[in-house]
């Protein structure tokens, strides 16, 4: 057996049954709150692990990249949300990762972007899944809420031929919470 500080690094060292049995509890309670996970998988980068994390009725997967989305693809996983909002540089190799069978959502915080989403997409003739962004908590990027920009940017995807997926929104600030109290 290998001691501990003989292992070259960067390694992945893995409880796996301690990793399994957190999985199993966050499908349980999210099964009690009628909902399931899709979970991000930006941290594991493993497809073995994203796998696992998908066994309990998830839909899919969220990345953070789009050479994550093609990897992950490679592997079966072809219902994907990308996490960032999207650069207009980047429509076309969404445009054809779409065209190879990826069912990849796509994010957008801004009207500006909506307009240009359109434009991608007749010119390379796809149908992008959007979900627009809503900054809830001031710390990240997004549509404010009540933002009446929001719901033009929805009509100008819809009646671009983009499919309005729905909304997203991430809490930023959590990170700083400390204690349950501060979760509410």
């Amino acid at each position: 057996m290998t001691e501990l500080n003989q292992i070259e690094t960067p390694a992945l060292l893995l409880d796996s049954r301690r990793m399994m049995r957190n999985i199993r509890a966050l499908e349980s309670r999210l099964k009690t709150l009628g909902t399931v996970i899709r979970p991000h998988v930006k941290t594991c980068k493993s497809i073995e692990i994203g796998r696992r994390m998908i066994t309990g009725g998830s839909p899919g997967i969220t990345v953070s990249t789009l050479a994550e989305a093609e990897a992950f693809f490679r592997h079966g996983i072809d219902d994907q949300i990308y996490a960032v909002g999207i650069a207009p540089g980047k429509l076309a190799r969404v445009a054809g990762l779409m065209g190879q069978g990826l069912r990849l959502k796509i994010i957008l915080d801004n009207a500006e972007t909506a307009a240009r989403v359109v434009d991608a997409a007749k010119r390379l003739g796809c149908r992008y899944s959007v979900l627009l962004e809503i900054d809830s908590d001031g710390q990240r990027a997004g549509f404010e809420v009540g933002d009446p920009e929001l719901v033009g940017a929805a009509q100008t995807l819809d009646q671009g031929g983009c499919e309005v997926a729905g909304v997203i929104t991430h809490m930023g600030a959590a990170y700083a919470c400390r204690d349950a109290g501060a979760l509410i």
